[in-house]
């Protein structure tokens, strides 16, 4: 099987062929080292070879970007929410302490105040 021997129309849709089998690389590093051991210049196999290798990394990069992306999107939607929560039950408190403050106001009863000095005894 000579591939780059070919014209280039049939190259090209033997690589596309290529790029769907399974077992292309080990084609291609197969055909590599037939045309070393008969003395051919394996330079297109060897750069069809580095593109494969290229093509392969980059996927794996942009998966791992967007998985990367994808985690920080969730983090932060869920920072969001937390903080939100939070402000929400802040607001709750304060305005049950000012409502509670009004009606004991109103009632004319006065909160307790705790004494917090100590006493003197004699």
């Amino acid at each position: 099987m000579n591939t780059l021997a070919k014209p280039k129309k049939d190259v090209a849709d033997d690589n596309k062929d290529l790029s769907t089998h399974h077992n292309s690389r080990e084609d291609l590093e197969a055909l590599v080292f037939n045309k070393l051991y008969s003395g051919e210049d394996p330079t297109q196999a060897i750069a069809f070879l580095s593109y494969l290798k290229n093509t392969e990394l980059e996927k794996e990069q942009h998966k791992q970007l967007r998985q990367e992306a994808q985690e920080k999107s969730i983090f932060s939607s869920l920072q969001r929410v937390m903080i939100t929560a939070f402000a929400i039950l802040g607001m709750i408190a304060f305005f049950d302490r000012v409502f509670n403050a009004q009606e004991l106001s109103k009632a004319g009863a006065t909160p307790p105040v705790v004494n917090n000095q100590p006493r003197v005894t004699h």
